[in-house]
C-alpha cells in the first residue's frame, strides 16, 4: 500500500478535566479553583473605525517672477531707506537697480524690474509722497533733485484713481443689507 491508499487517522479532541482539590486550612486567601464549563464565550476585538482625514491641500504655485520679485523686493528694502518709506524716485532708477542686482548676484530679469518698479511707484504712500518741490533719491539714499509739477500732477492724478479703486473693492466685499 502505498501513502495515499493508507486510510487517515481520526482525529480525537477530548476535554481536559479539572479536578476540585481541597484548599489547605493554610491556604485561606489563596484563589478557588475554577472549573471550566461546558460554555466558551468569544470575544473579538472590533475593529476602530479610521477617521477620515480631508485630503493635504495642494500648494498653490507660485511663478519664479513672483518669487524673483519678492526677493528683489526685499533686498531693496533693506538696502535703501528712500525704497523702503516709498520716497520718489530718480528717473534713471532702473539702472540704479540693475547696477544693485549685479554688484550683490541677485537674480531678476528685466520684466521683473519694471514690474516690481511700476509696483513701487503706484503704491499709494509713493503717491502721496510725490507732492510738489519734494526731494527725488536715488537708490543709495542721496537726493538728486526735485519732483517736478508734471511728476506731481500725474502722481495726485493716479492717486485719485487708485484711492477709488480701493475703494470700490471695499464697498464690494461689505455684505448687502436688507431693507
Amino acid at each position: 500500500m502505498t501513502e495515499a491508499d493508507k486510510p487517515r487517522k481520526k482525529l480525537v479532541i477530548k476535554r481536559k478535566r479539572l479536578s476540585v482539590t481541597s484548599t489547605p486550612e493554610s491556604e485561606e486567601n489563596a484563589p478557588a479553583v475554577i472549573q471550566r464549563s461546558r460554555k466558551r464565550v468569544l470575544t473579538f476585538d472590533k475593529p476602530v473605525k479610521k477617521v477620515k482625514q480631508p485630503p493635504p491641500k495642494p500648494k498653490k504655485k507660485v511663478a519664479p517672477s513672483v518669487v524673483r520679485s519678492s526677493e528683489l523686493n526685499k533686498a531693496l528694502s533693506q538696502y535703501s531707506k528712500a525704497w523702503r518709506s516709498y520716497r520718489p524716485l530718480s528717473h534713471d532708477i532702473e539702472r540704479q537697480v540693475f547696477q544693485y542686482i549685479g554688484a550683490n548676484h541677485l537674480s531678476a530679469s528685466k520684466r521683473v524690474v519694471k514690474d516690481l518698479i511700476k509696483k513701487q511707484t503706484s503704491a499709494i504712500n509713493y503717491l502721496k509722497n510725490s507732492t510738489m518741490d519734494e526731494p527725488v533719491y536715488d537708490l543709495d539714499g542721496t537726493q538728486s533733485g526735485l519732483v517736478s509739477w508734471e511728476r506731481a500732477n500725474k502722481a495726485s492724478r493716479l492717486l485719485v484713481k487708485v484711492e477709488a479703486l480701493k475703494a470700490a473693492e471695499k464697498r464690494a466685499k461689505r455684505p448687502k443689507r436688507r431693507r
